[in-house]
């Protein structure tokens, strides 16, 4: 028996008459039309019975007071009392008095909520709007006016002293401008505008709300002319704290009429061309994938989107926007591992809540049939949203889906990226070099990664809480990947390192790092790294600069297992060393089953990592060790997880080295498992 909301959704499905598959320029309610002959599918109920839920709940309001965010069991706030602790307990970076202290303190927490707010609004009144415009629920209405009602309270939608805590002296009496909670209500209140019906609500609310929107752009515009934020002196045209602000102008101009704020739009638009400068043809961003899958990429396909339905395709047709969603399924490696070169502080193994989200509105926003495939094979479906009702709708609306590229080389990331199939007991590698643009990146020119048949081998130390004072020296730093240092804890330059990729197939690949710049000790430092599916062969030559004092390089080898390896030396220029195979248990967390509908592993996360044969040929002696380090990579907020490396050294001095180091896998078993593969 269908449930009332079933058949609601049912007769308000059939009511609308049929309208073609989405084009690029259509409007987000034209997409969402197109799920009418799909109005049972589970997906889609669930996401509307999540419209239903929020309408069933109190609206979000605006706090005045840390006391106010206290009343979290009363209304529903956007808490940021921890934000305001921050600054109480730390102090100011100006002499200030106690009174002065709280004082900023509050200012501090009240801007960081707002930001809260913003971004649940645009979860929220988008899908609102879409139940309202699929079921005609009375339920979604009724609480959506009630919300906007109080969205036109916030005035500004970004209250001073978001930059209070990195502020060397007091915040101006004007404040500190428009930043990300403007942009992002912008946004929201436009994707809802573009879904609702016409006459949902009541004539005086909706213009309320649009002189809202017209006072933000206005506000925008002029605290960018006055330049009157950090990012917009120093034209910070690669942060976010750019791109989401510029973005809510042109999407706040389309909403109430390009004709009549062309010059609002034109000059968000010359904003975001300038960010998009710094972005690559291949659909690369140098900020690593976290950064580059959230507020910046999101806020440019939103500004793409906008753009082309107000008439203006020029960013639709870039190379960029067409390539991105490709780069971005690199981001699932096989085994359910991710790429976490950069901060990725959610990219853990199975942590497959961290990446949804962001992936479900790329792949919404892109229209990527591949993205959209990734997404449901490696998280199991889209998230409860306005952005999975899209989804939802590129999937059920294709006959088939096709998977992206394998592999890749990226201009901006400086990475190359590949796995032997999209099976999730393919093998992994990926080889990180660098580029001028980078951002958010750490020590890792050099770097290797390597899953065999699922399973890690070779891994990266990741990114732990910014807060944990080794995240600077343990994890960041050449220390926690597998490159070379030429003193103890000592980092290679943050400077370009190019790639070259010889050959690449679904057999293995083979790619040449010059990393002369990031090392300008060893001018001619080339690694090359040649791969198949269970063997790895990383080959590492350099010269000292001529006349150049001997160097005592180090090299750490991270590995994903916990098990000592087991030396052997034949002589001082060779090693062979077996990594046995180790077998680690973790508690399991909520989200970690990528299969909603298969049972749950009780109470356990099983890791397996196989036994690893290791070959060191060197033209210099060498020293090597079995040691100990620490990992986010392997467990989300486990940060300092112990894993087994091998320390090699050479501390009688070299002025040049030739040393090929071979990994090899010889029997890995696979990690397919029929209960981890998602029923689509």
């Amino acid at each position: 028996m269908k449930s009332p909301l079933l058949a609601a959704v049912c007769v308000a499905f059939l009511s609308l008459s049929p309208v073609l598959s989405a084009a690029s320029a259509e409007t987000f309610g034209a997409q969402l039309d197109t799920l009418r002959p799909y109005a049972s599918n589970d997906v889609v109920q669930q996401i509307l019975e999540r419209a239903e839920a929020v309408a069933a709940g109190p609206v979000m309001v605006r706090s005045y007071s840390m006391e106010d965010m206290g009343r979290s069991e009363e209304v529903r706030v956007a808490d940021a009392r921890v934000k305001g602790e921050a600054v109480m307990r730390n102090r100011l970076k100006w002499d200030a008095t106690d009174e002065e202290v709280n004082h900023y303190a509050e200012r501090f927490a009240l801007a960081s909520s707002d930001t809260g707010t913003a971004r649940r609004m645009l979860e929220e009144l988008p899908l609102l709007a879409a139940a309202i415009r699929l079921t005609d629920s009375e339920a979604c209405k009724q609480h959506l006016i009630e919300q906007l009602r109080e969205v036109v309270t916030w005035k500004p939608f970004q209250r001073p002293g978001w930059t209070i805590a990195s502020r060397v002296n007091r915040l101006p009496e004007e404040g500190d401008g428009v930043w990300l909670s403007t942009g992002a209500l912008l946004q929201g209140l436009a994707i809802m505008d573009e879904i609702l019906p016409e006459g949902t609500l009541p004539e005086d609310l909706e213009q309320a709300v649009r002189e809202r929107v017209r006072e933000e752009i206005e506000l925008t515009r002029s605290d960018w002319e006055a330049k009157r934020s950090w990012y917009m002196i120093k034209e910070a045209v690669n942060s976010n704290q750019w791109v989401v602000p510029a973005s809510g102008m042109v999407a706040g101009a389309v909403m109430l009429g390009r004709e009549e704020y062309q010059d609002i739009f034109d000059f968000g638009v010359e904003c975001l061309r300038k960010s998009m400068t710094v972005v690559g043809d291949d659909g690369s961003m140098s900020e690593g994938y976290t950064y580059a899958m959230t507020w910046t990429s999101i806020s440019l396909f939103l500004a793409s989107h906008f753009m082309e339905v107000a008439g203006d395709d020029e960013f639709a047709q870039s190379a960029f926007f067409k390539n991105f969603p490709d780069y971005l399924s690199l981001y699932f490696q096989p085994g359910s591992n991710y790429v976490n070169a950069s901060d990725v502080f959610p990219g853990q193994r199975k942590h497959y809540t961290g990446a949804r989200t962001e992936v479900t509105r790329l792949a919404a926003l892109s229209g990527s049939k591949g993205l959209v495939k990734v997404l449901i094979s490696e998280t199991g479906r889209p998230t409860y949203d306005f952005f999975g009702l899209l989804v939802m709708g590129i999937d059920l609306n294709s006959k088939s889906l096709p998977w992206p590229p394998a592999w890749g080389l990226f201009e901006r990331t400086r990475m190359f990226v590949w796995r032997s199939s999209w099976e999730n007991d393919a093998s992994g590698v990926w080889v990180r070099g660098g580029d001028g643009e980078d951002f958010h990146d750490n020590y890792d020119r050099g770097h290797v990664n390597f899953i065999v048949r699922g399973q890690p081998v070779l891994i990266e130390s990741g990114t732990p809480g910014y807060a944990l004072p080794e995240k600077k020296t343990d994890f960041d730093t050449a220390l926690g990947h597998n490159v070379m240092r030429l003193e103890e804890q000592s980092n290679p330059r943050k400077a370009p390192a190019d790639i070259a990729v010889e050959y690449a197939d679904a057999d293995g690949a083979e790619v040449r790092v010059n990393l002369g710049q990031a090392y300008p000790a060893l001018p001619d430092y080339e690694r090359t790294v040649t791969w198949t599916v269970d063997e790895l062969i990383v080959n590492d030559a350099f010269s000292t600069t001529q006349g150049g004092s001997p160097l005592k390089p180090q090299l750490t080898w991270h590995f994903a297992g916990q098990q000592a390896p087991v030396i052997e030396r034949p002589d001082p220029c060779t090693a062979r060393i077996r990594v046995p195979a180790d077998r680690q248990e973790y508690p399991a967390w909520i989200g970690s089953w990528k299969n909603q509908d298969a049972p749950r592993p009780e109470g356990t996360d099983v890791l397996e990592t196989p036994e690893v044969l290791i070959d060191i040929e060197s033209d210099q002696p060498f020293e090597v060790t079995a040691g100990q380090r620490w990992d986010h990579t392997i467990k989300f907020r486990s940060f300092k997880r112990e894993h087994a490396t091998l320390e090699l050294s050479f501390p009688e001095g070299i002025t040049s080295l030739s040393m090929t180091t071979t990994f090899t896998v010889p029997e890995a078993e696979s990690t397919s498992d029929a209960a981890d593969t998602p029923a689509k």
